[in-house]
């Protein structure tokens, strides 16, 4: 599938190039765990790796200033689409500072080296 420059769309639109492409968005507008405030979170997700099912692959970023919710959705469709290039024989994960790292439990799952059994 083509790249996609997450620039180019409204929001909206790049929420749908992403389904097109795997992955899955939810969001959440909350006042839980912000102190005094409101914070908003926003996640990309997939439960397939590059035609492996059952390996969950996430990425979050969130913001507590809401003029800024359109740059952190660009913000995780970047981090997905970058991983999904670069981790092509390994599992990313996103870390607590926000960098994404190989997750090296679960690329033994996704390279069989634990007895996964391939899908059909």
């Amino acid at each position: 599938m083509d790249k996609i420059d997450t620039e180019k769309f409204d929001i909206k639109t790049l929420r749908v190039e992403m389904i097109e492409r795997g992955w899955y968005s939810h969001d959440r507008l909350s006042g839980f765990g912000w102190g005094d405030g409101y914070g908003y979170s926003f996640w990309f997700e997939r439960w397939d790796w590059h035609g492996k099912m059952g390996i969950k692959v996430v990425f979050h970023t969130s913001t507590d200033d809401m003029n800024r919710i359109d740059e952190i959705i660009r913000n995780a469709a970047k981090m997905a689409l970058d991983a999904w290039e670069k981790h092509q024989d390994t599992v990313p994960t996103q870390v607590a500072d926000g960098s994404v790292i190989v997750d090296p439990f679960m690329t033994q799952l996704y390279n069989g080296s634990w007895g996964m059994a391939s899908d059909p």
